[in-house]
């Protein structure tokens, strides 16, 4: 009787390759095609009706075999067998010269007429590969910094293309430079504008309390870089006093704030505009909501009719 070489054979019918265990229950192959992934039949059958039992004790693979115990199944087989029988003795990657030597030496004392060692990892690439888990790390519980029942904090005055906006900055510390939630009134409660505002202010204060390895203060910078200088169909004031818009104004107010700590040092408030028209607009702004035609907030409820005070847009 021969044991002859069955791996090409095994693998093209779906069997095991001769008297070898199976390698692994789920194993990564590389060929010409590329690489991909093999499982044992009976084992995704047995696993698709015990979902979550472990495997029983018959389900050994050649990786829950010691080197010795592999040895002892091909001994026990060469007893009936006339050739020498293709086995191999999977061996983990640790595993030494010393230790080899006598595992060929059980193998000559066993009656074994050959035998074949793989230390498993010994070359950089190799056909059978034990699919790893990909074992992520937990990621830690992230929660927003509490807020304090007090807070103290100023609020600043800002003209702004679509009205004066009220923008109070809370800091949870000793001081200004640890700025902790933003507010930002401006117009009706209940308009688009005042919306949008709360919006912004709600978004901005989530920033500033969420978990960072940057400290509140460079976060607030990072606001500020965002929301600086951008413009809209209008503007308020002129050279460093000049508003273009509701998240310009935002940012100037979060610059002055972690900027200058006393009153003494804020800068004064952007003169009105002496353009009559322009100055009609802004007040009309004050109390209007944003047109949806031609976006200028100057949408006013009069008579129970909305119209736009600056294209002249009717709801009615």
């Amino acid at each position: 009787l021969t044991q002859a070489p069955t791996g090409t054979t095994g693998t093209m019918v779906g069997t095991s390759t001769g008297i070898e265990p199976y390698y692994f229950w789920e194993w990564e192959r590389k060929g010409r095609m590329g690489i991909h992934t093999e499982r044992v039949d009976v084992y995704s059958e047995w696993r698709a009706a015990h979902p979550n039992e472990p495997l029983p004790d018959y389900f050994v693979t050649a990786m829950d075999l010691s080197p010795e115990e592999h040895v002892r199944v091909q001994a026990a087989i060469q007893r009936w067998v006339d050739s020498s029988i293709s086995k191999t003795c999977n061996t983990p990657n640790h595993y030494t010269i010393e230790q080899t030597r006598r595992l060929y030496e059980l193998m000559y004392d066993l009656g074994c007429k050959g035998g074949t060692v793989y230390r498993d990892g010994s070359r950089d690439e190799q056909v059978l590969k034990v699919k790893e888990e990909k074992k992520t790390a937990p990621l830690p519980e992230i929660k927003t910094r509490v807020r304090p029942t007090v807070l103290h904090g100023k609020t600043y005055r800002k003209a702004t293309p679509i009205g004066t906006a009220y923008i109070t900055i809370n800091a949870n510390g000793s001081g200004d430079q640890e700025p902790f939630e933003v507010f930002i009134n401006v117009a009706k409660v209940g308009s688009d504008v005042a919306a949008d505002a709360e919006g912004l202010g709600r978004l901005i204060s989530l920033i500033l309390r969420m978990p960072s390895p940057l400290t509140p203060y460079e976060r607030a910078q990072d606001v500020i870089a965002q929301l600086r200088g951008i413009g809209s169909g209008r503007q308020r004031g002129f050279g460093k006093q000049r508003v273009m818009s509701l998240p310009d104004a935002i940012a100037q107010a979060l610059a002055e704030h972690i900027g200058f700590n006393t009153d003494a040092d804020l800068p004064g408030l952007p003169e009105e505009e002496d353009d009559p028209l322009a100055l009609q607009l802004s007040l009309l702004a004050s109390h209007g909501d944003l047109c949806p035609a031609c976006g200028n907030a100057t949408l006013l409820s009069i008579e129970g009719c909305k119209k736009c005070h600056s294209c002249g847009h009717s709801e009615c």
